[in-house]
């Protein structure tokens, strides 16, 4: 095993966290208690016969070419309910997931559930309808330690904080992993699909709130699932300018081909606020090693990305509010 941390040493070469949100149309959570093995299907409480329907599922999504990204989660309040979360990027301007709460009572029922809504776009039995929000931490400590280490810490700091404020239709999951363990603790805020690491008690608090200095909320945004890479790196300028009222703005994008460049992007995004006010904002986005540092993929592996924290570039063209 490495005798190092991947996440401190990420955070000692300055790495930059913007850009590295996993950007999927549909995700789905399903509660099932650790322990959670490195393939999460292969954890001792899912029996043979829903790993099973599972590895069919995930064949069937593939021939239909829908692409889905599955985390188990668990919280450590007792539950009568199997909780399956299922959150999909709408079309046109868009603040957040759509999302959709099942409550079943075993977990041989989940994977029929989800054959219904993923494959046959309709559900079998009706959604839960509270508008709850969902965090997401790491602590699949068997994927990278560091997701132990700083995830199942982080965890219980959460929970606390969550009920010092006294916010109602909030619950804070641990889950397996979303990638950025380099990161640690990193979290995904759903239903709008934000990703967060290297987080303190105080960012997540502010994160809760939206309130406090935007710079804070800065140092920990990986970005915004609903966008692609060149984009998370775009809105994050936006964020700079209009503060946490960009939190709820909706938006849509455009990924403009460069014709002079293959590997620069040219992002448009439109925003709109609550009162229907509309704006624009156009910049190009391009990778550069200059002053690179590598660093390695996991605290399990060997191998590294070549990185840098001011790799990416933005130079606005046009702002039209």
């Amino acid at each position: 095993m490495a005798n190092f941390f991947c996440t401190e040493l990420s955070q000692k070469a300055g790495e930059d966290l913007i850009g590295t949100a996993d950007n999927a149309p549909i995700y789905v959570f399903i509660q099932c208690p650790p322990p959670w093995q490195r393939q999460i299907i292969d954890s001792p409480h899912i029996p043979a016969a829903v790993k099973a329907e599972y590895l069919q599922l995930l064949s069937e999504l593939q021939s239909s070419q829908i692409t889905v990204r599955f985390g188990f989660i668990h919280h450590l309040a007792a539950d009568n309910h199997i909780r399956v979360l299922i959150f999909r990027q709408p079309t046109g301007f868009a603040s957040r997931y759509h999302p959709q709460e099942f409550h079943l009572s075993k977990l041989t029922e989940v994977m029929p559930l989800l054959r219904s809504c993923l494959l046959e776009h309709h559900p079998s039995i009706l959604p839960i309808d509270i508008p709850n929000r969902h965090i997401f931490i790491c602590t699949h400590g068997s994927y990278d330690k560091c997701c132990a280490r700083y995830g199942n810490i982080f965890y219980r700091q959460a929970v606390a904080i969550v009920k010092n404020l006294d916010l109602h239709h909030l619950r804070i999951w641990q889950c397996t992993h979303f990638g950025g363990h380099r990161f640690a603790p990193t979290a995904i805020d759903f239903p709008q699909g934000r990703f967060y690491g290297r987080l303190t008690p105080e960012s997540f608090r502010q994160i809760l709130t939206q309130t406090g200095d935007i710079q804070e909320l800065i140092k920990v945004y990986r970005g915004w699932a609903i966008l692609p890479q060149p984009a998370q790196i775009v809105e994050r300028e936006l964020i700079k300018q209009f503060g946490w009222d960009w939190l709820n703005y909706q938006l849509q994008y455009q990924v403009i081909a460069s014709t002079n460049n293959p590997q620069i992007s040219r992002i448009n995004l439109i925003y709109q606020n609550s009162a229907q006010i509309r704006g624009s904002y156009e910049a190009e986005v391009w990778q550069t090693i200059d002053n690179a540092c590598s660093l390695p993929l996991s605290c399990e592996s060997e191998a590294t990305a070549k990185t840098s924290w001011h790799c990416q570039v933005i130079r606005p063209i046009a702002v039209t509010i």
